[in-house]
């Protein structure tokens, strides 16, 4: 995050860390994401905001010791980049959990948010997964029409497969990942 912040990308201040702790900026805001339920018509704007997000980071230098992702490339990436890791806080967002960060090919960290955002499980009722469907491809949308989208579709396999080993996933959620990869290979 420090890395990140010094080359003046929104990441929270860190001013010290050990093993297991970390002592960073206590930040006031909520999620993209609660932000866009709260107010659905920025949802346009928030899927830009997050394009944007990725640009920036994209640009910087990977540091050594960081583990290499499965596309290769120099470039930071923070592999877990979507709606709920990115804070909306007075000063302007701000992106947190890089545990996940990595060396690569930025088109691997747009494929990953895609393939997060694209697949994730709507919680409550019908009518709440009927809105957030909405929502989702409203969002998506915006957040396609800023990034290089063929790039990322022929990401979106590499991507899939690094997700399909994350614990945090459930059945339905490997197998939408799993059809959005046969998808982006035109399969």
């Amino acid at each position: 995050m420090q890395y990140a912040r010094d080359r003046g990308y929104p990441a929270p201040a860190v001013y010290e860390a050990g093993e297991g702790y970390l002592v960073m900026d206590r930040l006031e805001g909520r999620t993209m994401l609660a932000s866009g339920i709260k107010r659905p018509d920025r949802l346009p704007m928030f899927g830009r905001m997050l394009a944007s997000l990725h640009e920036q980071l994209h640009v910087i230098e990977a540091p050594a010791g960081v583990p290499d992702a499965s596309l290769p490339g120099s470039r930071l990436l923070h592999r877990d980049l979507h709606p709920l890791n990115v804070l909306i806080t007075a000063t302007g967002p701000i992106v947190i959990d890089w545990s996940n960060a990595a060396r690569g090919d930025p088109a691997y960290d747009v494929a990953d948010t895609w393939v997060l955002f694209a697949t994730a499980e709507v919680p409550g009722g019908r009518l709440d997964k009927a809105l957030g469907a909405v929502g989702r491809r409203i969002f998506l949308r915006s957040f396609l029409g800023h990034v290089d989208r063929a790039s990322a579709r022929a990401a979106i396999p590499a991507a899939v497969d690094h997700r399909l080993h994350d614990p945090n996933m459930t059945e339905g959620e490997k197998a939408r990942m799993k059809r959005l990869a046969a998808w982006a290979v035109g399969s």
